[in-house]
């Protein structure tokens, strides 16, 4: 009897360390995965600045081609107005000047 008792007692003990190890182990385990929940959380956080950094980036140089574009056509088109323009100032200067020498002959 005395032996049976002694047996339970270190099955008892043996289970105990044994669910004291597992314990640990699962503590272990938990604070391991919440390091790496930590870490892919600041992971996203980076990956997430990085995103809005070239989304930015790339809206910055879509806008500026975009500018130089319209930079472009005003360009063209007052080069464009100002060769009309003096065109038409000639044209308007020589009929003046024609009617102006009809005027001093009659």
């Amino acid at each position: 009897m005395d032996q049976t008792i002694r047996k339970i007692l270190e099955l008892d003990a043996a289970t105990e360390e044994k669910l004291g190890a597992a314990e640990q182990k699962c503590r272990d385990q938990l604070t391991e995965a919440r390091k790496q929940a930590a870490a892919i959380k600041q992971a996203q956080k980076h990956q997430t600045r990085d995103t809005i950094i070239e989304m930015e980036e790339q809206m910055r140089t879509e806008t500026e081609q975009k500018i130089a574009e319209m930079r472009g056509k005003y360009d063209r088109r007052a080069d464009s107005m100002t060769k009309q323009f003096a065109a038409q100032h000639d044209a308007l200067l020589e009929t003046l000047f024609q009617e102006t020498l009809r005027e001093a002959e009659a």
